[in-house]
This record gives structure tokens, sequence and C-alpha cells, in this order.
């Protein structure tokens, strides 16, 4: 997937990758925690750079959350603006983009700021709506036409096909989408390769997992018993990571590592336990793994 990298962002990975910093000058200078990141509320502020940006955000969130109250709404555009927070779904993010007629890439932006990776072309709704505001649509447009498709069939077992160029194949043909009728047939044709490579991660999910679970016997007589999820956590994926909440003294790196870190309960609850695929993917995948 192409990542779309701001200037300040770009200008950090240069210059950590860059051949006059040795991987522990590198190691070094990302714990003193002088990495300078972008806020969501700077990045949004140099999309739309004009003063009347809290008013049309309020009044376009208005019309969509009618169970909100207005003060609500308010309170919350006042929060995304002043930094205190920033939108945690991504339908926010598409509303924030509409509301403010950004381009496909300044979406992006603002959705890898937020939840961790921009236009997913391999999501049936990220795609319909990156094209609506490719083509200057509205909101409610998007919104309706997406609600109007068929869902995408769940798949009921791992694709054995090369997965690896789904997402630019996808992405062309979308952008070669003149009409909506166009993007209707384009949606339909291609309807059985969303979530393909999604699956296609899970498979190595599963089979690196059981690897981890029922360890192969050593050589001779020697005997591997069966490993807990908990166990697992414990010998092989914690890494010594702090268990307390408290970030308080952790550099930005750590932080980072820290909240993306899955403890035993969310490791359990992603294991499949159940002929069942997790995560967001359109699938539903089996898997004969013994818990």
């Amino acid at each position: 997937m192409e990542i779309h990298l701001t200037t300040r962002a770009a200008a950090e990975y240069n210059y950590l990758s860059s051949s006059a910093m040795t991987p522990e000058m590198a190691a070094e200078y990302l714990q003193g925690g002088c990495v300078e990141l972008r806020t969501f509320s700077e990045m949004l502020r140099d999309q739309y750079p004009y003063p009347d940006i809290r008013t049309r955000l309020t009044a376009f969130l208005q019309a969509y959350e009618t169970n909100a109250t207005p003060a609500s709404v308010a309170r919350k555009v006042q929060n995304w603006l002043e930094g205190r927070n920033q939108p945690t779904h991504r339908e926010d993010v598409f509303q924030i983009a509409f509301a403010l007629d950004l381009t496909e890439n300044q979406t992006s932006l603002l959705l890898g700021q937020c939840t961790e990776y921009g236009i997913h072309y391999r999501d049936p709704r990220d795609v319909i709506y990156a094209w609506f505001l490719r083509n200057d649509g509205s909101y409610e447009e998007a919104r309706t036409f997406y609600q109007s498709l068929p869902p995408a069939p769940r798949m009921k077992d791992y694709p054995e096909v090369d997965c690896t160029y789904i997402t630019g194949e996808l992405q062309s043909v979308f952008l070669s989408a003149q009409t909506k009728e166009d993007l209707r047939k384009s949606y339909l044709n291609n309807i059985e390769k969303f979530g393909q490579l999604h699956v296609r991660a899970y498979r190595y999910f599963d089979k690196y997992m059981k690897q981890l679970t029922h360890p192969d016997n050593g050589w001779g007589d020697t005997f591997e018993q069966d490993y807990s999820i908990e166990k697992v956590m414990e010998q092989y994926l914690s890494f010594h990571m702090p268990s307390g909440r408290n970030r308080a003294r952790y550099s930005v790196t750590q932080k980072l590592l820290k909240r993306n870190w899955p403890n035993a309960t969310a490791l359990k609850k992603s294991a499949p336990t159940r002929k069942t695929c997790p995560g967001s993917c359109c699938c539903s995948c089996t898997s004969s793994r013994k818990t």
C-alpha cells in the first residue's frame, strides 16, 4: 500500500534513513523523544487553512448526527481543532473530507493520521467514497450509492491465488471509471477481490500461530508440549513490554509500541478459535486449528 508522508514526516524519515546515521545513532535519536510529530489539528488546518473551518464542519456534522445535540457536535469539532483529540472512525474522517471539499490525497493523509492507514483500495467503502471525492460528488451521494451496492461476498476459504497485486489492480480499475454506471460495473466485476489480501495475511497469521502453540517435537525423544495463548505471549511475544498503563516516562517510540502492542487478551480474541476470520475484512475464513 502506498504511504503518503507529510513534509515534516518525510524529513524525519530521510534523516533517520540517511547514511549519515548508524542504527545506533538512529536508536538514540528516537529514544530521545525529539521526533516532531504532526498532530491531527495541524494537518487538518494545513489542508483547509480558512477561517470558516469550525462553522463549516459543525454545520455539516449536525446535518448527519441527528441523535446528537448541536452543543455536543460543536464541542467535538472544537476538540478536534484545538488538538484535544482526533476522530477514531474512518466515517468521521470521510465526513470531514466531504465537508471541506478535500482531495483524495488529502483525505488519505487524514485517514493515515487517525486510523494508521490511508484510503484502502481493497475496502469497498473506501473505494466508493474516494471516487466521489475525486469526481466532486457529495457525501450524501457517496453514502447512498454505497448503500445501494450488494455487499462483497464472504469468503469460505483462503484463496490460493497470488493476491500480491490486488491493491494496484483495484485502484487502476476504479480510477478509470468515468461515470456512476462505470463505477457500479467496476464494483460488480471486481466484487470477488475485496478482502482477498486480508485473508492471505490471516492465513500467515494462522500458520505461524499454530507453530507457536503446537511446536514441533525436537530431535530424538524430546517432546514439546502445546502452549496456551497466554504462554505464547509470555514466551515469544511480550519482549519484556511493561504491563502498566502509565506511559508518562516513555519515549515517543516506546509510547507508539506500547499503544499498539497486543496483550494476551487481545491476541486471544484474534486467534481463530472458531471458523471465522478476525478483523474487518469482508470474508469468512475457515480454519481447522485446534484451540
